[in-house]
């Protein structure tokens, strides 16, 4: 009986023994916990080490650039390092293939209104670059996407002129930056600006134009006669008034009588061939339209076919973009678009030629139609306005007409402009001047513009567009947003006249000059 008691003991104690292990997992199938080791920071190959080493598996490698972890070292581990799990599990690692490449673009533009024989130097970082021709530029160093430019003019500035940059800052991206504008222009100031001009004014608020002959002082003041027409009535007077010459962003601006009209013009070295201003003094908008007559000139010194724009004080107001065919003396009107207050037409040209006469001071006479005027020294540009009581001159008009020309194109434009225009509303009273500073560059342009909302002003507005240009120098400009203008450019790019003969669209005058 003991023998049988004690082999009952035995197989009980083996019983409780067997299921003690088989709680604690123990016996011969069961397996142990592993802390995941810490391999953050180690080279792949280390990691594997250490991680087989633990009892653990390498699972998926993945790869990732850092700017922190070197190429081929270990970013990040899952599970975690510490983490304690079973033997013969797999730890994947993320492994740095190091900084990212860097991408660069090229950083350039385009020169324009450079002096023949001029430099300027174009600055970015540390790129110092003497360009002597108006073209296209690349500067020498590239850009790394993400990173900012920012270009500049450094000295000296080329003799007699100033050059300033338009596009020239922003943030590199993935395409090379060619928006980059150097412009220049002809340094004028008010003691520059001397000499006797020519002026034709438009108020169509009052009904009226009015020829000035002006002689700036070169010291801010100027004198001279007027002759007016106010809806027929002609009067005569002196007329005095200052002006100052300033630049802003090296583009020169002229404002007369303290601010009452503003405006520029086209100067070279030797001289200011014309001037256009608009007043923006809180009165209704008036045009003023300059030329320095040309000199020791005769009836041939105007030959050729120009395209002119003119605008009327009729009620309602038009405007009319035509051709003038001049020969010795003897004028010729064609192809003549109306604008009328929006309504589009082609009136008769019939009955408009006539004789004109020029003296030697550049001043011209069309007896017929009793308008006066002059033609600027180069002959590219001619400005009109009815000075008598009688016939179609009793109705104020100004004109002005550009010579056509040939071989021109979109860069023979390239340069700064400054422009006026005049626009008709839809009362005597609701007209809109603008004074504008534009750059144009390979059949873009892009600016700002001072406003006279019958009577309201504002300051620095944004504009921009596109144009084409044929090599007669016939002249297109569209606005974004806005409208199409069409006309002439001068065979040298030195100025233009616009109009408006879209229906629905208000009459308009638009002349510019290269600075």
């Amino acid at each position: 009986m003991v023998n049988v008691r004690n082999h009952l003991i035995q197989a009980l104690l083996g019983i409780v023994l067997a299921v003690s292990l088989a709680a604690c997992g123990g016996g011969s199938g069961s397996s142990s916990a592993v802390a995941v080791p810490n391999v953050v920071g180690s080279t792949q190959a280390a990691a594997t080490t250490s991680i087989t080493g633990a009892g653990l598996t390498v699972g998926t490698v993945t790869s990732q650039s850092s700017t922190t972890v070197a190429s081929g070292d270990v970013i990040s581990e899952i599970p975690a390092a510490g983490a304690s799990v079973a033997s013969g599990s797999a730890v994947a690692l993320v492994v740095s293939t190091g900084a990212p490449a860097t991408t660069t673009v090229t950083l350039g533009g385009t020169v324009v209104g450079l002096a023949s024989g001029g430099t300027v130097h174009v600055l970015n970082g540390a790129d110092n670059v003497a360009l002597n021709a108006n073209a296209s530029f690349t500067l020498p160093t590239a850009v790394a996407t993400g990173a900012t430019y920012s270009v500049s003019v450094g000295s000296p500035q080329p003799s007699g002129q100033s050059c300033a940059v338009k596009n020239g800052s922003g943030t590199a991206g993935t395409s090379n930056i060619t928006s980059v504008i150097v412009y220049c222009t002809t340094n004028l100031t008010t003691a520059t600006l001397t000499g006797n001009f020519t002026f034709v004014r438009d108020d169509i608020s009052a009904d009226a134009d009015q020829l000035l002959n002006l002689s700036f002082d070169g010291a801010g003041g100027y004198s001279g006669t007027s002759t007016l027409n106010t809806a027929g009535t002609i009067t005569s007077s002196s007329f005095t008034g200052t002006y100052t010459v300033s630049s802003v962003s090296a583009i020169p601006r002229v404002t007369t009588d303290s601010g009452a009209g503003e405006g520029g013009a086209e100067f070279n070295a030797s001289a200011v061939a014309a001037l256009a201003t608009n007043s923006l003094d809180g009165n209704q908008p008036n045009l003023f339209i300059g030329v320095a007559p040309t000199q020791n000139a005769t009836a041939s010194s105007v030959n050729g076919t120009y395209t002119t724009v003119s605008l009327e004080s009729t009620n309602p107001a038009r405007a009319t973009l035509g051709t003038l065919t001049a020969n010795d003396g003897t004028g010729t009107f064609s192809s003549q678009t109306r604008n009328t207050n929006g309504t589009i037409s082609s009136p008769s040209s019939s009955g408009n030629p006539g004789t004109y006469t020029i003296t030697a001071a550049g001043a011209i006479t069309i007896a017929s139609s009793g308008v006066s005027g002059a033609a600027s020294a180069d002959g590219d540009l001619l400005v009109f306005t009815s000075t008598t009581s009688t016939g179609n001159s009793s109705i104020p008009v100004v004109s002005v007409a550009i010579k056509q020309g040939t071989g021109v194109t979109s860069s023979t434009l390239n340069g700064v402009y400054s422009a006026v225009s005049l626009a008709t509303g839809s009362t005597a009273t609701a007209n809109v001047g603008r004074v504008y500073s534009l750059v144009l560059v390979n059949g873009q342009f892009s600016g700002t513009y001072d406003q006279n909302d019958a009577g309201t002003a504002s300051t620095g507005n944004s504009i921009s567009g596109t144009y084409t240009v044929a090599a007669d120098g016939t002249f297109n400009l569209v606005v974004s947003g806005g409208s199409s203008l069409t006309g002439r450019v001068s065979a040298d790019g030195n100025v233009f006249a616009l109009t408006d003969v879209t229906s629905g669209d208000a009459p308009i005058l638009v002349l510019g000059l290269r600075q």
